[in-house]
């Protein structure tokens, strides 16, 4: 038997990431690296996963910068540090900036504990639903 085979007429991109993401509305405290200030802002996080996160803010930043974070861990209330890149900013109908930032350097203790709280969060918003 010969069997002819065709390439689809419609390919579909389906997005797969390694880390679940969380929709969160939580401060963030943040500071650019290069900043001689080394001051904190305040943000406020959109969501995060065990690869990077989004946060809003007041402020313009750029892309490829080093972002040094700060957060609380959701079971112990540890203040955690993270230090990420900025990968992508948009600009809101608001005025705000949303920065999308990729993890830099982490270890996997950190990186262990934020996908702990992650999946806490999720377990508090299903108990809710």
């Amino acid at each position: 038997e010969l069997y002819e085979l065709s390439l689809p007429e419609k390919v579909e991109r389906i997005q797969r990431r390694e880390f679940v993401r969380i929709h969160v509305v939580v401060p963030i405290e943040y500071k650019i690296e290069k900043n001689e200030d080394n001051k904190f802002l305040k943000g406020i996080l959109v969501d995060i996963s065990g690869g990077g996160l989004r946060f809003a803010t007041d402020n313009e930043i750029n892309v490829g910068e080093v972002i040094e974070l700060k957060l609380r861990d959701i079971n112990t209330e540890d203040e955690i540090l993270i230090k990420g890149q900025c990968v992508r900013l948009n600009k809101e109908s608001n005025g705000k900036y949303i920065c999308a930032v990729s993890y830099y350097e982490m270890s996997n203790k950190i990186r262990e504990k934020i996908i702990e709280s992650i999946f806490t969060l999720m377990r508090k918003q299903m108990a809710i639903r």
